[in-house]
């Protein structure tokens, strides 16, 4: 989402699913949200957090998909361990 519309970044956002938040951005963790953590308890620590509904898997899905086929271009065989996106970008930055 972020990366669509890069003023989000500054926001605290978070995705939901259900009456869940799944995940939510480094700015929203920072002002108190958390994973699996009900939307209205979110709203309450948070006011202005960003909600977006999540239901819809097919862009992450597919960006899932790019990214470790972009990774598996770096490998001697064919295994890759499938982490978060959070864990892969910091592990693609520590390799820079």
């Amino acid at each position: 989402m972020e990366a669509e519309n890069p003023a989000l970044k500054s926001l605290p956002l978070a995705i939901q699913q259900k009456q869940i938040i799944v995940t939510c951005n480094y700015e929203a963790r920072r002002r108190g949200l958390r994973k699996l953590q009900l939307v209205k308890e979110a709203k309450k620590i948070c006011p202005d957090v960003v909600i977006i509904l999540g239901e819809d898997l097919t862009k992450f899905r597919d960006a899932s998909k790019s990214l470790y086929a972009y990774l598996r271009g770096f490998l001697w065989g064919s295994k890759i361990e499938r982490l978060g996106f959070d864990e892969v970008g910091h592990l693609c930055t520590r390799q820079q």
